[in-house]
């Protein structure tokens, strides 16, 4: 039978082996609370799936908003003037004129303007179609010049053919011409029918720079 001094080293042993066995968790039947746990791992790649997902949502939400604007500048490409319709995207423009619109100046006008009150402004390198009508009681013609002297066109098919430049068109008869806008400038807008131009028959055209939006002033 072992010593009482013997025995007591014995049971001092035992006890130390139980405190280290407690403070890893675990029993002499295994580990606790049945298995192994991990709940730092588990968090971590919760939590990288969730930033995943707010880091796409934001991506479409910038591709969507560059699409949208996109579609608005296209929109705008086209617009709509007293007088005259154009297009950015194309670079054409259309203008209409009418001789005669009122009785301003004896009805020597286009669309009811003379003397160069109506200024009319397309950027240069663009294509423009004038559809010109007479509603006045006089025959009437138009040519984009260069100055009051000027009888030929300032730009090529700037005008009215030859033939009717000076006779101009008969009431009710309409007309149209197209040319290509060529160095900025200042310029006529004016009837060469003898008479009609020094009477005040005349507007403004304006070729302005190619950045430059089309307008109709009056």
């Amino acid at each position: 039978m072992p010593s009482t001094k013997r025995r007591l080293k014995l049971l001092s042993a035992a006890a130390g082996f139980a405190v280290l066995l407690g403070g890893c968790g675990l029993s002499a039947g295994g580990p606790a609370g049945g298995g192994a746990r991990s709940p730092s791992h588990s968090g971590t790649h919760a939590s990288g799936t969730h930033k995943g997902t707010t880091g796409t949502a934001k991506h479409s939400s910038k591709g969507t908003a560059k699409s949208g604007g996109a579609h608005t500048s296209t929109g705008a490409a086209a617009g709509t003037l007293p007088w005259m319709t154009y297009s950015t995207y194309a670079h054409t423009a259309t203008l209409k004129l009418v001789a005669g619109y009122n009785s301003e100046l004896g009805g020597l006008n286009y669309n009811g303007y003379g003397r160069g009150k109506m200024v009319v402004s397309v950027p240069t390198g663009w294509k423009v179609t004038v559809d010109f009508s007479n509603q006045g009681r006089l025959p009437h013609s138009v040519a984009i010049t260069h100055s009051a002297r000027s009888t030929a066109p300032a730009f090529p098919g700037a005008a009215l053919p030859p033939s009717e430049l000076t006779a101009g068109i008969a009431p009710g008869r309409s007309a149209a011409f197209t040319f290509t806008t060529g160095t900025p400038g200042t310029y006529r807008i004016a009837c060469l029918v003898p008479g009609h131009q020094s009477a005040g028959m005349w507007d403004t055209f304006m070729v302005t720079g190619p950045s430059v939006t089309p307008s109709v002033k009056t």
